[in-house]
């Protein structure tokens, strides 16, 4: 059968036309779509990493501990998992962590974890520990403030789980689902404990509704567009038979495939940089892919400015995280951190397997060095003894929590070993304070009490500081004496 020209023209850019539109608009569906996974996919795996990195170990191991107790103990026929949510059974096999749910441990890390989801752009943030006997995960501390699993509920491994767990050092495997909850993907990092082994996996939920809802909303635009581009073509096609067809398609195609081929995670020009100029549709047809092209360019450019803004908040956690543990002119460990440490060894006192001691130094006459010879000298002379206590307590925390007072925290307890210590220091310190060829703020002088912990009479590390730091107000006071 013979066709006119014009009708072998119009079919030709239809098709061609179709071909293009298709193309782009499943290169830019896929590497738009891929790129917005792997941003959040790794924004997920930055805020669980930072977690891992910053829980409460030894918090959690005891509320591990807890939960898997009471888990444990209850027979298998009386465990409901979260397939039954709201259900009475369920609420009733969840009743058995009450106590849990409301203990200071508990509440405190719930705390803890909503301030990191807070901090963060996360739909959820939760941790749990899986049964790999029955393969499931068992929650531990969930920071929704709605409808958050609770410690106890649990979860079937999915496929992804099952496959996660031949290698649980890697994490568990990024899932991306599109459920009643909307886009999401989840996360998953291992903590470890300090025996190396991973106690619980913290997992973060990324929602991406509004990224993909954009994506959708542009894709169907530039569908809008090729569609009366394509129409517009085939009125051109009706009327334009030569070379005002055959050339400027076969440039748009191979603009086209270049396009695809090229990476979809930077901006791009080639549609801008053809000069295409047959004063008709076709013409047209490049300038919109141009401007599709610049549509794209300007999705991509927003994708990487929520990367930036995403490294700049991983930046400020790391920061916060290592302001809030240690002092940031000493570079010891900060009162804050202290408290924590006291927090673990009423723990240990409480469970009557404590063994420690604690030393309380105070560097002597600091308002003198500051008021003679500036603030500036007086921190170098705080910087002094903390390399003289360094170099005599090797290997043992070293906490700031004042501005001149110092505490050591000697775990376990070896008499012989931490009075050999003590002596040298306090020798090494006379020997600097009677060296008359030193700076003033060269030559040191600190005051050294301690105690050990003695069951008896004490049933806190309150307690024991506050014996050392009586011994190291006796010691300051002879030392002032003998000046």
């Amino acid at each position: 059968m013979r066709f006119p020209l014009k009708v072998k023209a119009t079919i030709l850019i239809v098709v061609i036309s179709i071909l293009l539109s298709g193309v782009c608009i499943v290169a830019l569906s896929n590497s738009s779509q891929q790129l917005v996974i792997d941003q959040y996919i790794a924004r997920a795996s930055d805020l669980t990493n930072v977690a891992a990195a910053s829980v409460d170990v030894k918090s959690l191991e005891a509320l591990r501990s807890d939960v898997d107790k009471t888990y444990s103990a209850l027979p298998e026929n009386e465990r409901v998992s979260n397939e039954e949510w709201g259900e009475p059974e369920w609420e009733a096999y969840l009743e058995n962590f009450d106590k849990i749910e409301q203990s200071e441990n508990f509440q405190s890390l719930q705390t803890w974890l909503r301030t990191m989801q807070d901090a963060s752009s996360a739909e959820y943030l939760y941790i749990l520990y899986p049964d790999e006997e029955k393969e499931s995960f068992v929650y531990l501390v969930d920071a929704s403030y709605e409808d958050n699993c609770r410690p106890g509920s649990f979860d079937w491994y999915t496929e992804k789980d099952v496959e996660s767990m031949k290698t649980p050092e890697e994490g568990l495997q990024p899932d991306i689902t599109n459920t009643n909850y909307g886009w999401l993907v989840a996360v998953g990092s291992p903590i470890y404990n300090d025996a190396g082994e991973i106690i619980a996996f913290v997992c973060s939920d990324y929602s991406m509704d509004k990224v993909m809802a954009d994506q959708q909303q542009f894709l169907i635009l530039v569908g809008l567009l090729v569609v009366g581009l394509t129409i517009a073509c085939v009125i051109v096609g009706v009327v334009l038979v030569s070379r005002f067809v055959v050339n400027p398609v076969k440039v748009l195609t191979a603009a086209s495939v270049d396009y695809v081929k090229r990476d979809s995670s930077i901006t791009h020009d080639r549609f801008a940089s053809l000069d295409i100029r047959t004063g008709d549709e076709i013409e047209t047809l490049a300038d919109s892919m141009a401007q599709m092209e610049r549509d794209m360019n300007d999705h991509v450019t927003k994708l990487l400015a929520q990367t930036e803004e995403l490294n700049t908040t991983r930046e400020f956690a790391d920061e916060m995280s290592e302001a809030a543990t240690h002092d940031a002119l000493t570079k010891t460990f900060s009162k804050r951190a202290y408290d924590e440490k006291a927090a673990e060894l009423d723990e240990e006192i409480a469970a009557g397997d404590a063994s420690f001691g604690i030393a309380m130094i105070d560097l002597n006459f600091l308002k003198e060095l500051n008021d003679q010879h500036g603030h500036d000298k007086g921190d170098l002379a705080l910087q002094g003894v903390v390399r003289e206590i360094g170099s005599c307590f090797a290997d043992t925390p070293l906490y700031r929590v004042g501005g001149d007072e110092f505490v050591l925290v000697m775990c376990p307890w070896d008499d012989a070993v931490e009075q050999e210590r003590i002596a040298r220091f306090k020798e090494r310190i006379a020997t600097l304070s009677d060296d008359s060829s030193l700076e003033p703020w060269e030559r040191l002088s600190a005051a050294v009490g301690y105690a050990q912990f003695d069951a008896s009479i004490d049933s806190s590390a309150a307690d024991v500081l506050r014996r050392a730091d009586e011994a190291m107000y006796v010691n300051k006071k002879a030392m002032k004496a003998g000046r």
